[in-house]
């Protein structure tokens, strides 16, 4: 026995003598392992998989009901070519070509975030109920918090430019973008002149000097308005700007999971439709009212033409025999995410804010709009332009949003549910808590007064932009992980304390920061405050038909 001993004790020195350092973290197991690694249940070291029921997907286009163009109304009932509908696509390119004389050289400009404002409204319907409803804002907000952004610009750099050829195209800036950004069309607001600004990373400087026609800028082209060494009105280019195919995804419950495709094969008795509302062309551009873009006014028919062309596409998913015959038999449960929306006018500087929702909402997210537009001083106005007005920012579009400041606190039944916090907490902090994007994604635009000089911007929309509280721990996950039933709450209030919201005078270059206004003073009565709230509601299927299970 003593030998024994001896021999294990020689070994064990010896195998520590010749061990290498991999070896020794092995040996070196204390009782702490034994929640770590003792009797385990998986290894890293054997690839496990499972395997799936068999599928396909295909896209298809849908017909729209009604023309589809600016401005109008369609619907799309959704063909039955599929089993499942998952993803859902508004494809679109359109050209906006100034229809004055082109020997005036005035210029075009699109408004900021063209792509998220191009869908006013959006909704699901199925056997006649609404099911949910989708809006252009809410587009811009969710993109701005879901989308991965690490620079927070619209662009992989911060102020790089690229020298192009030709005196006359000097420091346009390549526009690089994110590919959701390049995607969708999403941009701080181009224009046809010299009026470039680095700060975008995005846009066109080409002047008489050099090509009229510049490089495609995240696959919008550019065409300046301006008269040809020939001169004369016979030898002019029109300002013109060719949106190229742009695809904008649509954010309902079904389209972000595959495991929620709506089954078409189980609503037999049920048609499915989608409602579009389009923007109106006279809110996503503007004209120059003289040839350096000054007093920028939205487009008219005497100012611009705009065509575009819309088509839906859906992407079906088709099963194979068996699974296809279980869809179709049994009835089904899924637990979906619906959106709310109210708007409120704020009109003093400790707004509050009814919230009138429904439901297991799991997060709250708010953002202000200043539309109060210059009329003197730069830092008495908002920077929105308002129709048949010169004034305010020239890229300014619908989704265009502001940073506040202030105080906010959340009262439910008369009680605090949390204490006053401060406006950095709710668009700084939250976002970073609970979601994958930057949150409100700063760009430039124009001075308050419309014009359009290159060394003259004011800042069009700051960090700071979008306010979140969320109920859950992952907001953007269809998985529930917290929720607060505002269905059984008689008395929600959002408060704002001593609030304050972007205003015009931005210095040289953008550099300034745009001034904070107090609710109470200029920008009375014409502070919008739009708030959304995402909830859990119950989409049952049976006997061929689909309804919800709780109505508001």
């Amino acid at each position: 026995m003593i030998i024994c001993l001896i021999l294990v004790k020689f070994f064990s020195i010896l195998r520590y003598k010749i061990m290498g350092g991999g070896l020794m973290q092995l040996v070196a197991y204390g009782a702490q392992d034994i929640y770590l690694t003792g009797n385990p249940q998986i290894t890293f070291f054997k690839v496990v998989y499972r395997r799936h029921t068999n599928f396909s997907i295909e896209s298809i286009k849908q017909t729209f009901n009604g023309t589809a163009d600016f401005g109008s109304e369609v619907s799309a009932t959704i063909s039955r070519n599929g089993d499942l509908v998952y993803r859902m696509y508004l494809e679109h390119d359109a050209t906006f070509t100034h229809a004055e004389a082109a020997a005036d050289a005035k210029q075009l400009n699109l408004v900021e975030r063209y792509g998220d404002s191009l869908i006013k409204e959006c909704e699901i319907e199925i056997g006649g109920q609404r099911i949910d409803k989708h809006y252009s804002l809410w587009n811009r907000v969710w993109s701005d918090l879901t989308e991965e952004n690490p620079t927070g610009f619209f662009a992989t750099s911060s102020g790089s430019t690229a020298q192009k050829a030709g005196s006359g195209s000097q420091n346009a800036v390549q526009g690089t973008g994110t590919l959701y950004q390049l995607m969708t069309g999403n941009h701080p607001g181009y224009n046809t002149g010299a009026q470039s600004h680095n700060a975008n990373r995005m846009g066109v400087n080409a002047s008489s000097g050099g090509a009229n026609t510049a490089d495609p800028v995240n696959g919008f082209l550019y065409t300046r308005g301006d008269e040809t060494d020939g001169g004369g009105a016979d030898t002019v280019e029109k300002a013109k700007i060719v949106v190229n195919k742009i695809f904008l995804p649509l954010q309902f419950w079904f389209c972000r999971n595959a495991g929620l495709a709506l089954p078409l094969i189980a609503l037999q008795y049920h048609e499915v439709k989608v409602k579009m509302t389009f923007e109106n062309s006279t809110n996503l551009a503007r004209a120059g009212a003289t040839a350096d873009h000054d007093a920028a006014v939205p487009i008219s028919s005497s100012t611009c033409t705009a065509a575009g062309k819309f088509d839906l596409w859906c992407d079906y998913i088709y099963l194979d025999t068996d699974e296809r015959r279980r869809f179709a038999q049994v009835s089904h449960e899924y637990l979906i995410e619906q959106l709310q929306r109210s708007e409120h006018v704020l009109n003093i500087d400790s707004p509050v804010i009814d919230i009138n929702m429904n439901h297991p909402v799991k997060e709250l997210i708010w953002a202000l709009r200043n539309e109060t537009v210059a009329t003197g001083a730069l830092d008495n106005g908002g920077r929105h332009q308002t129709p048949g007005e010169k004034l305010g920012d020239a890229t300014s579009g619908p989704v265009s949003i502001d940073r506040f400041e202030g105080k906010w606190q959340l009262k439910l039944n008369g009680h605090d549910r949390f204490s006053e916090r401060e406006s950095s907490y709710f668009n700084q902090t939250q976002v970073w808590q609970h979601h994958s994007g930057f949150g409100s994604i700063p760009s430039f635009g124009a001075t308050v007064n419309g014009d359009m000089n290159e060394n003259d911007y004011t800042s069009s929309v700051s960090v700071g932009a979008i306010g979140v509280y969320s109920f859950a721990l992952k907001p953007e996950e269809h998985q529930p992980s917290g929720t607060c039933n505002f269905s059984r709450i008689d008395n929600a209030q959002l408060c704002g304390i001593n609030t304050t919201v972007a205003a015009g005078g931005g210095g040289s270059d953008g550099g300034a920061p745009t001034q904070q206004k107090e609710l109470s003073s200029t920008q009375a009565n014409n502070t919008l405050l739009t708030l959304f709230g995402v909830n859990y509601n119950v989409l049952r299927i049976m006997s061929g038909m689909g309804g919800l299970a709780y109505s508001n």
